[in-house]
């Protein structure tokens, strides 16, 4: 049998043209879905008339802080009911990186930051960071450093005076 190298060249050049294509609408769509997901968060944090000094992506979650109303404001894209949630700082007991296993020695399957406040009336508060099965195995340690920043920056509230009301003269 004799192959004609042309049409194996045309054929060769149409399966690269089309994973080059697969993969740039792919790509297009990641982004599509990230700005209307950070668009969300945008507008809510404008409704609420919020100031936040910090934000960070967190796979397909956000999370930002507002220091000047002690507000943690965290979008969660699993939760399609109610995505984007505001928590008050104010009287936080503790906030730590729980990291939950199926037994002692097995992989991790969830990184999370739980927030417990001083009134024991206040539900306990769990963000998620990582979950298996829903973010890649590769973005683990990432998240996981993310949480622990989280923590350290959340526990800077613990036992903070609660605002202070300005006097003018």
């Amino acid at each position: 049998m004799i192959y004609n190298t042309g049409f194996i060249l045309f054929i060769l050049a149409d399966i690269i043209l089309l994973i080059f294509l697969i993969t740039w609408l792919m790509k297009y769509q990641n982004k599509k879905a990230r700005s209307r997901t950070m668009k969300e968060f945008d507008d809510y944090v404008l409704k609420h008339n919020l100031i936040l000094d910090r934000t960070q992506t967190l796979n397909k979650n956000i999370i930002g802080l507002d220091r000047e109303h002690l507000k943690l404001i965290f979008l969660d894209r699993k939760n399609k009911l109610n995505p984007v949630r505001i928590h008050d700082l104010e009287g936080i007991l503790s906030c730590k990186t729980i990291k939950s296993r199926k037994t002692e020695n097995s992989h991790i399957k969830n990184i999370s930051l739980e927030i417990i406040y001083q009134n024991p009336d206040k539900e306990i508060i769990v963000l998620p960071f990582y979950q298996e099965g829903y973010d890649q195995f590769y973005k683990m340690m990432r998240l996981a450093k993310k949480a622990h920043f989280w923590e350290k920056t959340i526990n800077l509230y613990k036992g903070a005076p609660t605002r202070v009301q300005e006097v003018y003269q």
